[in-house]
């Protein structure tokens, strides 16, 4: 027996007329809408602040942050209460994460519950929010602030008028 000769690849050849893509194959991959979303949100562009979109619930999460004054704190539950969006906390995560750097927000002074910063214990971020919140006079102890978070005026409020308990 002999040995078989090597089936040759057939490669259709090009229809007389078409003309040959310049575009990489990997690029054609993309479906057209996937591009033409892309470049409605201005994908790879850098924005001044006041460019970006408005996005209301973002907007107004970074106001209400931008509101906590240096030495008080919040919990990301209570931040999204303050902006009108209950059950919303891990909606504030996301829009501090998205927040331009422009915009100088306190993001230090946004805690999980209870007053834990929410970073991995040993990361570069729990440090620096630790050593943000020890500037501005917050004792921290083993990962917990050792305060009382602020509350919002009606709440305290109600403690003035009925006591703590709120009898």
């Amino acid at each position: 027996m002999g040995t078989a000769a090597p089936l040759k690849r057939r490669t259709p050849a090009p229809r007389r007329g078409a003309a040959r893509s310049a575009t990489p194959a990997a690029a054609r991959l993309v479906p057209a809408p996937a591009k033409a979303a892309a470049k409605r949100r201005g994908a790879g562009k850098s924005r001044a602040p006041d460019e970006l979109p408005q996005r209301a619930p973002f907007t107004t999460i970074w106001r209400a942050v931008a509101a906590i004054a240096p030495g008080d704190w919040a919990s990301y539950g209570e931040v999204a209460r303050r902006a009108g969006l209950p059950r919303g906390a891990r909606l504030v995560a996301f829009a501090l994460k998205r927040a331009p750097v422009a915009l100088d927000l306190p993001w230090h002074r946004v805690l999980a519950a209870g007053g834990r910063i929410a970073f991995p214990p040993r990361s570069r971020a729990a440090a620096e929010q630790a050593r943000r919140l020890a500037r501005e006079g917050l004792r921290i102890e083993r990962g917990r602030i050792r305060a009382a978070p602020v509350q919002d005026a009606r709440f305290a409020l109600d403690a003035l008028l009925w006591g703590r308990d709120g009898d």
